[in-house]
């Protein structure tokens, strides 16, 4: 069930990992040069969207999620968290990013993203 997308968007890049239980993304913005942006680009967003909620209080984010074929979702993600990603990205390229959701993916649903769906019950 794993699915893995290198997407190109107006503003950056999403590279998204989904698996039975939801997804994972890294986002990378694109920005003007700046001191603070040498390379042009921002580390935006390390998150998941989930199809149930990750703890206590959390509310669905998003009633038509898109990375979840349009049911609803719950996300969190964290800016703070991309920048390791960026630099697994200038080290490794989409194979590292990849590999780092994979790890994320186990981390946030407690299962790696290529376990397959339960069989059902006998004949």
């Amino acid at each position: 069930m794993k699915q893995l997308r290198r997407i190109p968007e107006s503003d950056g890049t999403r590279w998204l990992l989904r698996g039975r239980k939801g997804a994972v993304q890294f986002l990378l913005w694109t920005v003007p040069k700046s001191a603070l942006y040498p390379d042009g680009v921002m580390p935006a967003d390390l998150g998941y969207h989930s199809y149930t909620p990750r703890h206590d209080g959390q509310e669905i984010d998003q009633e038509g999620c898109e990375y979840l074929d349009g049911v609803p979702c719950y996300y969190d993600g964290s800016t703070l968290n991309a920048e390791p990603v960026y630099r697994i990205y200038q080290a490794a390229g989409d194979v590292g990013v990849f590999a780092r959701l994979e790890e994320y993916y186990k981390c946030v649903f407690g299962e790696p993203a290529d376990t397959p769906l339960e069989a059902p019950d006998g004949p």
